[in-house]
């Protein structure tokens, strides 16, 4: 009799099991591989350039249009350094380090490029800013289109997808000014 009852304890615990509803499974966390790493670490000094060299144009530029954009860029550009900064913080890696202007890497201006336009005064400068900006967005638009084929968190393709909508409408306004 109570090897009955045990049997019968054992089979309904087994059946309330089978029709009880799963435990709800945790969200999973992002996925990122090496096209993201490589995404974040490249774009995080190139920004800075652009950053930079948007500070030069508030400072240095002639006209007010030009002014104007470069604080627009300066503006987009800093959180997005920011942002990237804290997705490799999130997946283990370090950021890369501030190089500065004129660094020489594939993609970002050169010293001398970057001379030239510390050189240059009124419309020149503007023009000189509009030709190296847009060369420099250029290849942000490269490694964005990369990210947005390769990468796998969707994080990073969302930076990479509103820097190509950015990019789209700055690469016109600087066409405008590099005559």
């Amino acid at each position: 009799m109570v090897l009955r009852r045990v049997a019968l304890v054992v089979l309904l615990a087994l059946a309330a099991g089978c029709t009880a509803e799963p435990p709800p499974e945790a969200p999973a966390a992002p996925s990122f591989n090496g096209a993201d790493i490589t995404f974040a670490t490249a774009l995080i000094p190139h920004h800075q350039q652009a950053v930079d060299l948007a500070a030069l144009a508030v400072e240095k530029a002639a006209e007010g249009r030009v002014k104007a954009l470069a604080q627009r860029i300066e503006d987009v550009r800093e959180p997005q350094i920011a942002e990237l900064s804290a997705l490799l913080e999130a997946w283990g890696q370090p950021a890369p380090e501030d190089p500065g202007l004129g660094h020489g890497k594939p993609g970002v201006l050169t010293d001398a490029k970057i001379d030239a336009l510390r050189a240059a005064t009124g419309p020149a400068f503007d023009r000189g800013f509009a030709q190296a900006m847009a060369e420099h967005e250029r290849d942000a638009g490269r490694l964005a289109g990369d990210q947005l084929a390769h990468g796998g968190d969707p994080r990073a393709k969302d930076v990479a997808s509103r820097l190509v909508q950015a990019q789209q409408a700055e690469l016109a306004e600087l066409g405008a000014f590099s005559g």
